[in-house]
């Protein structure tokens, strides 16, 4: 089972990362960019992670639009 864990760029905790990798905004964004860093953990005995840099850009409706980019 892989875990993931929000670890950076998560401004006035405006967003909530379930562990499944979900992403929810959780109060209205006070920026038009966020620049996330998100780390993945697997369940192995000695766990292998790795982290992504998540681009979220916030339009005027109000939707969230996001790309990532492996670090």
């Amino acid at each position: 089972m892989l875990r993931y864990l929000l670890e950076s760029g998560n401004v006035e905790n405006t967003f909530s990362l379930l562990q499944d990798g979900r992403l929810y905004l959780t109060t209205v964004p006070s920026q038009d960019t966020y620049q996330l860093t998100v780390r993945v953990v697997d369940g192995g005995s000695v766990p292998k992670f790795d982290t992504a840099v998540i681009n979220v850009f916030v339009n005027e409706t109000g939707c969230v639009p996001f790309d990532t980019t492996l670090m």
